[in-house]
Order: C-alpha cells, then sequence, then structure tokens
C-alpha cells in the first residue's frame, strides 16, 4: 500500500514538473510580435473613413483593405479588384477578386463597395474624404463581383484614389452592430485582425490567417504611439522595437554604423512644405512677402545639415516622378538682399512677427528656418504638436491661429492635382490661398481625361503657383527607415505606406507582446 502511494506521488510530481517546464517554455516563447514606432500619433478612432493622414491610413490598410494597390515604385496594380477600366467617359468599372473574405468570415461583395463608398459621401458620415469623391454621381452593382462608379464628368485619377482611400467595409457587419460598436472591435479585409486598443499606449493586430494574398509571415503586429524622434530611436537601438518610419536624418549615422539596425533609403512622393496662411488678412496676402520667404531660404543648406543631404530640392511643391510635372521651372535661388529689397518695397523693411505650427518631429527644420529668417527681421514663434494632433487642430478644425504651418506631406495618387488641389482649392480644409485663375485651370484638369491636354494644365498651373508663392517651396523627401537586424523582407514604398504581410523577423531577440 505504502508503495502504491509512493509511486502516485511520484507520478504527480513528475507530472507537476512536466507541466510546470512546459508552461515555462510557454512564457519563454510568446507570440512572435513586430513592434512599429512610428511619428503617428494616438487616432481619433479606427473608423478608415474618418481621417485625411497618409501615415494613419497607413496603419489602417493592416485591417482594411483597398481597391487598388501601388508597387514599391508606385505604379498602380490591383488589390481587392483583379481589373478596373474607364468603359465610358463617365463610368469606370471594378471586378472583385473572387473569395476574398472579411476576417469575420464573410464575403467581400459588391455590395460592400457600395456601401463603403456611398457612406463617405453621405454627407452625414462627415467624412473629410469626401470632397476626393466630389465627382461620383452614383455606384451600380452589376453582379456580385462588378461594380460600375458613375461620374458627373470624367474623373482621369479616379482609380489612384482607391489606393488609400475608400477602404472596404462588410455591409451587413456594420449595420448588425452600428458604427459605434464596430468600431471598437473593427472587422476588415486586411492582412491582420483587430486584438486591443490603448489609448495613447498602443494598438495590437493579429495575422489573418484567410487573407486573400495569403497568411502573414508574423503572427502579430504592434504600432506604439511614441511622441518624440529620440524616444523612437532609443527604443529601436536598444531593442524595443523593429521598425521605425521616417528616421529625422541626424540619426542616419548611428543607425547605420550599429550592428544591430539597418538604415534603408527610398526616395518617396513626399515633401516638405512651408504652407503659407494668406487668408489672416494681414502681410502674407502680399506676394512680394511670400516671395521675400522664399529668396530668404537657404534650401540648399537645408538639405545639407537638416536632411544630411537626402532632400531634392524643388521649384514649386510638385515632383517629378508625379504627372503633369513641369521641369522648366527652377527653384527660388537664396539671395539675402533680393529678399530685403521685397520686404522694404512692401512697407516692412524692419520684418515683421509670425506664429509658425510644426509638426513636433520637423522641429529641427522649424529651428533652423526661423534662424535663416531673422537675417531680414522676420521672427517667429513656435508652436510644436504631435501630427495628428497639429492636422487636426491646427489645419482641419481651425482651433489654432498660424501664419506659417510646416508639415510633410505625400502624393499617393502620383499625381501633381492631388496636392495642388489640397493647397489651392479654397474648398478644401487645409487651403489657405485663393487665386480664381488657378481654381479654374485645375477644375479643367480634374475633367479631363486627354493626358496631353491634362499634363499643358497642369503645368501651366505650376507657373502661376511659381509666381504667386503660396508656399515657402523646399525640397522632396527620402525616406529613411530604421530597422533592427533580425527584421527581414521589410520593402519601403515610394508612397510611404507600409506593407507589412510579407514582413518577418528571424531571432526572438526583442520584447513580444502575450
Amino acid at each position: 500500500m505504502i508503495d502504491q502511494k509512493k509511486k502516485k506521488l511520484f507520478v504527480i510530481i513528475l507530472l507537476s514538473g512536466v507541466l510546470a517546464f512546459w508552461i515555462a517554455g510557454l512564457e519563454a516563447n510568446p507570440v512572435p510580435t513586430l513592434i512599429i514606432a512610428d511619428a503617428t500619433g494616438d487616432p481619433a478612432s479606427l473608423d478608415p473613413h474618418m481621417h485625411y493622414n497618409t501615415q494613419l491610413s497607413s496603419m489602417l490598410r493592416q485591417i482594411y483593405d483597398t481597391l487598388l494597390e501601388r508597387d514599391p515604385d508606385g505604379k498602380l496594380v490591383p488589390g481587392l479588384v483583379e481589373s478596373w477600366e474607364s468603359i465610358d467617359e463617365t463610368t469606370w468599372q471594378f471586378k472583385l477578386r473572387k473569395g476574398v473574405r472579411f476576417n469575420n468570415g464573410d464575403e467581400l461583395t459588391a455590395k460592400d463597395v457600395k456601401f463603403s463608398i456611398e457612406r463617405i459621401i453621405d454627407p452625414e458620415t462627415k467624412s473629410p474624404q469626401a470632397r476626393d469623391y466630389r465627382t461620383v454621381n452614383r455606384i451600380e452593382v452589376i453582379d456580385k463581383y462588378t461594380v460600375n462608379i458613375i461620374t458627373n464628368g470624367p474623373d482621369p485619377i479616379l482609380p489612384g484614389r482607391f489606393v488609400v482611400l475608400g477602404n472596404v467595409l462588410p455591409e451587413e457587419a456594420f449595420k448588425n452592430q452600428g458604427g459605434n460598436e464596430f468600431f471598437k472591435h473593427p472587422i476588415g479585409a486586411g492582412p491582420f485582425k483587430f486584438v486591443r486598443w490603448e489609448r495613447g499606449e498602443e494598438i495590437v493586430l493579429e495575422a489573418n490567417e484567410s487573407y486573400y494574398r495569403g497568411s502573414p509571415i508574423i503572427q502579430r503586429l504592434m504600432f506604439k504611439f511614441v511622441s518624440g524622434e529620440e524616444k523612437r530611436m532609443e527604443m529601436l537601438l536598444r531593442g524595443d522595437c523593429h521598425i521605425v518610419t521616417n528616421v529625422m536624418p541626424q540619426y542616419s549615422l548611428s543607425l547605420s554604423q550599429n550592428r544591430s539596425t539597418r538604415l534603408l533609403k527610398k526616395p518617396n512622393l513626399q515633401f516638405f512644405v512651408v504652407q503659407i496662411n494668406t487668408l489672416n488678412d494681414n502681410f502674407l496676402a502680399d506676394k512680394r512677402i511670400r516671395k521675400a520667404l522664399n529668396y530668404a531660404t537657404d534650401v540648399e543648406l537645408l538639405i545639407k545639415y537638416i536632411q544630411k543631404g537626402n532632400g531634392r530640392k524643388l521649384a514649386t511643391f510638385t515632383m517629378p516622378e508625379e504627372f503633369g510635372y513641369n521641369p522648366t521651372l527652377k527653384p527660388y535661388p537664396f539671395d539675402l538682399e533680393k529678399a530685403r529689397s521685397l520686404l522694404k518695397t512692401a512697407g516692412y523693411s524692419n520684418g515683421f512677427k509670425i506664429k509658425i505650427l510644426v509638426m513636433d518631429h520637423l522641429s529641427a527644420l522649424a529651428t533652423a528656418l526661423r534662424k535663416q529668417w531673422q537675417k531680414v527681421g522676420i521672427m517667429a514663434e513656435l508652436i510644436s504638436l504631435p501630427r495628428e494632433e497639429a492636422i487636426s487642430r491646427g489645419l482641419i478644425r481651425k482651433e489654432i491661429a498660424w501664419d506659417i504651418f510646416i508639415g510633410d506631406p505625400t502624393d499617393p495618387l502620383f499625381d501633381s492635382s492631388y496636392q495642388m488641389t489640397i493647397h489651392l482649392d479654397p474648398k478644401h480644409p487645409v487651403c489657405r490661398f485663393h487665386n480664381e485663375r488657378m481654381v479654374q485651370l485645375l477644375s479643367q484638369s480634374n475633367l479631363t481625361l486627354n493626358k496631353e491636354k491634362r499634363s499643358f494644365l497642369l503645368k501651366k498651373i505650376q507657373e502661376i503657383v511659381y509666381e504667386e508663392v503660396p508656399t515657402v517651396f523646399l525640397y522632396q523627401n527620402v525616406g529613411l527607415y530604421g530597422v533592427r537586424a533580425e527584421v527581414i523582407n521589410f520593402v519601403p514604398h515610394s508612397d510611404t505606406m507600409q506593407r507589412l504581410y510579407k514582413v518577418g523577423l528571424i531571432t526572438k531577440k526583442l520584447q513580444t507582446d502575450n
């Protein structure tokens, strides 16, 4: 009897040891998690139709998906659709892939596409993306996998809008849950599924194994909301995250020399803008003042010291890779005497004071500009805010008064009309400039399918932009990415959007998420 009890006790102890060893093994090998730390602030919501921010789009596209996609060099390629074509001047037809499913198991069909676009353009939604679809007259479901979008007139760049905007939502699930509940635990057709959101801290996603392009390599994905470039760099160098996007050039040397990190570069469709508010009814409405600001700006010095050479000087705010770019225009030269002469002629020989609103990760650029402009008597007060707050409060809602706004926008359409619309169309919430001739030409270009005629119109607009100077023209960006050595398959794209479903980790050196 005693021997039997000893045997039972021995078995219990043995099993307990095995169980403890097994549990310890689980704790030592938690779910592999790819951790991203970038300048994206905590979003107001996870509603993909309620923002106008490329970086936020980059994060949300992991949950949702769009009709079209771009390859690393910007070429338009199929996304949720297998093909698209213009069947007449006012009709674009999109044919969906068959068998694509949302991460709740529902099949994605033409009805979901119709519902999603109609939700964006519905005035009750109050989507900031609605104006990008202002040409849409109606959406027709032809069959389960075919949808026609009929516009009020020709819209040559409509397909390009579906790369960043127009994320497709599941109609039935959305209507059953209601908007408020739906976005607490959103459902999409993207490569990852929502797990949790700790406001101000992080968003955690997990692999969508039924993703139509194939299950992601990494099992979990975490976006960390970290304010301050220095903090993000410290995280990367310590091994607390895997990827940092929008690396400031001053950190490029330390990243490239560290054996645990890599520095990746990708010329992209992003530029640095010094937007001038001409609607404040003050001296900035005077073209001579705006020209003086351009002559007082040493762009080549900024590229050398702020960008560490990672920039390309621009004549306006359009870039060579964009359709309709005007190569005949030459950048304004740095000329302090010309700047002083213009200020004197305008009645401001002693300069003036201005308020500059800047995204916090661009504070070094703002400080450098302030020092340059001091040489001609222009004194600047800096207001630095996180990207999301600067855009929402400073640009969209107009809660913060400013004379100059410094940002780094992107052109996801690869078309010069995109940023010209943002900066020149007074109906756009970001616009702070009005020139009726430019508005008319822009409207004509947006309704012209003939590429040669459209290119001519866009180049003409740039000539007027060059003369009227609604911004201080700076430079195009070369995107810098800090990546840990154990990250594989991370490929930067020229539209700055992250495609992460093929990214993997070859070791488990970093922190992971339980």
